[in-house]
């Protein structure tokens, strides 16, 4: 077939030898950058960069001024460069300092018999000693799920070199049961975990019964980079590197995949032998995906929220403290705004359950007036699950309107 030319597409046979710059075509000239060869018997497009045919759909490296490579994904209409999400940070904490951060970070931490949680030098670490049961635990405030991309934590660990038996430690993103022991550890979720066999390994539970369980050998390491990620029906286990998993388990799956990030230790009720080591030098949650809308607000990285949670009001006597808001069981409320009237002119003071702290005082007003909070941002999260918002104006005085924000 003879070659031909339309603007700036050539056409001919996959055998026909397709010109260059030094060799063009007769009166056809010379193909320019960006140009396309169309081979009419393949079907095949391909791009001349300068000084070479490249095929539509591999990646052509070029060089910038500085020598820089560049990779760039051919496409029907030139060239494009590939974009990566860069990934939201979710929850951070170095345990800078001696005070567990419960107000942004973290849930009360749990114990049993006495056993501890502290921080101390940047890490966090759980105290047992060897008495029967004894255990601590810590969760993060808020929980994670995948959105389009995956959900990863990662953190250095410390354990002993040999660890003993009678002591289960778990740490990833996980619920605990009700009746927590250290042979019913977890409830839902992803756990690299040291059972009381001594075994270390990447474990999977739902509905409370161990669903997945691959051993790893620890080979004498006392510190240990550790790594899960999951995402839809995959989850990811990195072991001594945060790059390259050691395991990947396709379809096995917690009941939920809304879940905290956990981090735990608990004696058997036989009790260890010698105490057990279990701490943690910082960890990191982020979102792979880079679609999560994160703010700073001076202490922490938190995602921005929208009000789920709408609550009227209608004529409600606030005379003594009166619960105006009271979540689910299990959650807390975070207040984002109001747009509320009162009978009386009087201070409303607002607290965080019965008798709680006082996290609000709105101002006297006129009569009949409506009074519309201000920008909120993530507004203010209850200090604990189950504290109800409750109000109080001293005197006889009724609320109308509405409070917005979340239950969590």
């Amino acid at each position: 077939m003879t070659i031909t030319r339309n603007s700036s597409t050539w056409y001919g046979l996959s055998t026909d030898i397709k010109p260059t710059n030094t060799t063009g075509i007769g009166s056809l000239g010379v193909p320019s950058t960006g140009d396309t060869f169309r081979e009419t018997d393949t079907g095949k497009s391909f791009t001349w960069t300068g000084s070479a045919w490249t095929a539509l759909g591999t990646p052509n490296v070029v060089s910038d001024s500085n020598g820089n490579s560049l990779t760039l994904v051919p496409s029907a209409a030139g060239f494009q460069f590939p974009i990566t999400p860069v990934p939201d940070v979710l929850l951070i904490d170095n345990f800078n300092g001696t005070t567990i951060d419960t107000t942004y970070r973290w849930q009360t931490p749990v114990t049993a018999g006495t056993g501890t949680m502290t921080q101390s030098g940047g890490n966090l670490v759980t105290t047992l000693g060897t008495t029967a049961s004894n255990g601590a635990a810590i969760s993060s405030i808020e929980n994670f799920e995948p959105s389009i991309g995956a959900i990863t934590v990662g953190a250095l660990l410390q354990t002993e070199a040999s660890p003993a038996t009678n002591t289960n430690r778990c740490f990833g993103f996980y619920t605990r049961p009700g009746s927590w022991t250290a042979a019913t550890p977890v409830q839902d979720g992803y756990v690299w975990e040291l059972d009381i066999t001594g075994s270390f390994g990447a474990s999977i539970y739902a509905g409370g019964v161990r669903i997945f369980r691959q051993a790893f050998a620890l080979t004498g390491s006392t510190f240990i980079p550790m790594e899960i990620s999951f995402q839809g029906l995959n989850a990811l286990f990195f072991l001594n590197n945060f790059s390259v998993p050691v395991l990947t388990v396709p379809v096995f799956q917690p009941s939920t995949l809304n879940l905290p990030f956990g981090f735990h230790s608990i004696n058997h009720t036989s009790g260890p032998a010698s105490a057990p080591t279990w701490s943690t030098y910082g960890i990191a949650v982020v979102d792979q995906s880079g679609v999560q809308t994160t703010q700073f607000n001076g202490q922490t990285i938190s995602r921005v929220r929208a009000p789920g949670k709408f609550i009227p009001l209608n004529s409600v006597s606030i005379a003594t403290e009166t619960t105006i808001w009271t979540p689910a069981a299990g959650r807390r409320f975070r207040l984002m705004g109001y747009q509320l009237s009162a009978s009386a002119a009087a201070n409303i003071v607002l607290k965080d359950n019965t008798a709680g702290t006082t996290i609000l005082v709105l101002p006297s007003a006129t009569l009949g007036s409506v009074l519309t909070s201000p920008p909120f941002g993530n507004g203010i999260l209850s200090s604990a699950v189950n504290n109800v918002l409750t109000a109080n104006a001293g005197l006889a005085d009724t609320l109308s309107g509405y409070l917005f924000g979340t239950e969590e």
